[in-house]
């Protein structure tokens, strides 16, 4: 009876531990700023000059003034594109702008701003017809993990009412055994 028991506890345990395993939790750290690079117009004509501007803002969503960034040609169809200044710095408006010189040839250019470790791109179509800017693309928050227990903590828990199913059927089994030997003890008294 005993071995009963205790097999019964523990697979219970395993049971309440394997569905409470099958829970994952990703906790990512919350960006600490954000950048949103734009440009004054999405298509351009050989030789046009366009304004890119980056915003840069804190993990709250307040602008970052005062701020190095650094403005570059990411990629190009051909070698005549260029960025002037590469050097910018956000104004009190969390504001860093440069001008993008398209060059001659047709295709896609990406123009990349980096301030500290934060990277905004945007790209301008040269060849195409003009197109009103398009809105800025914002990144998704990534959260701050769940509002629950950590996972030690329900582990814990778990551990805990598996001890007692084991000590409760341990308990169990020796009154049965106790209740056994009486019979037995009683039966042959007769």
């Amino acid at each position: 009876m005993f071995r009963i028991a205790t097999l019964l506890a523990i697979i219970t345990t395993m049971i309440l531990i394997a569905s409470n395993a099958s829970t994952a939790h990703a906790q990512y750290p919350p960006p600490d700023a954000s950048l949103t690079v734009t440009a004054s117009q999405t298509t351009a004509t050989a030789g046009q000059q366009v304004t890119v501007s980056a915003v840069l803002r804190d993990a709250d969503g307040d602008v970052l003034a005062n701020q190095p960034c650094v403005a570059r040609v990411a990629s190009q169809p051909g070698t005549g594109a260029s960025v002037s200044p590469t050097d910018i710095t956000t104004d009190g408006n969390g504001v860093a702008r440069t001008t993008l010189n398209v060059g001659t040839t047709p295709g896609t250019i990406q123009v990349e701003v980096v301030c500290g470790t934060i990277v905004g791109r945007v790209g301008v179509i040269l060849g195409a017809a003009a197109q009103p800017p398009l809105s800025p693309i914002e990144l998704p928050g990534t959260g701050s993990g769940p509002d629950t227990p950590s996972a030690g903590l329900s582990a814990l828990l778990l551990l805990t009412a598996g001890a007692i199913a084991l000590l409760a059927a341990r308990r169990y089994a020796r009154l049965g055994s106790g209740r056994r030997s009486r019979g037995a003890a009683s039966g042959t008294a007769n």
